[in-house]
């Protein structure tokens, strides 16, 4: 029974490393993004994004792993930089207002992918594009529902 809890725990162990292994090695900072902009999840449990790619930098705020909603926190890069410490910071939209705030927090605290996917957003049409790579996918129309118009009694 021990012998078989044991060899539970390795397999499970196992299966975990094997789920974690490209989050851990963009996390350590060993494959950055090919290209920019890019999202990905934050790795790290709580961290400072700063004014400079600088640990002695202001901070601006502190993202946590989850949201208040429990979550994943999802970050923007737009950049990458090289800090005052020699570590690779990636250069981040931040959730707060307003809107368009920036900060740097380092790269081994985020696992970013590519982002190919643009949404243009046409308000006088009130029409949405969605764009993969230079492709534009149709979106499905609502169909509107006829009213018919209130009878007065």
């Amino acid at each position: 029974m021990v012998r078989y809890l044991l060899s539970a725990h390795v397999v499970a162990l196992l299966l975990c490393g094997a789920s974690l292994g490209p989050a851990a090695a963009e996390a350590t900072g060993t494959a950055l993004p090919a290209s920019y902009p890019a999202a990905g999840e934050l790795v790290a449990t709580q961290v400072a994004a700063r004014a400079a790619p600088d640990p002695a930098a202001r901070v601006v705020r502190r993202l946590h792993q989850f949201r208040s909603d429990y979550r994943v926190q999802i970050v923007l890069a737009t950049e990458q930089g090289v800090g005052a410490d020699g570590r690779t910071w990636f250069h981040v939209s931040l959730p707060m207002r307003p809107n368009g705030t920036m900060g740097w927090i380092p790269a081994g605290s985020v696992a970013l992918r590519p982002v190919h996917t643009r949404l243009v957003v046409h308000r006088g049409l009130r029409v949405i594009e969605v764009y993969r790579g230079a492709r534009v996918h149709p979106r499905p129309r609502r169909r509107r529902r006829r009213t018919s118009p209130v009878r007065s009694a």
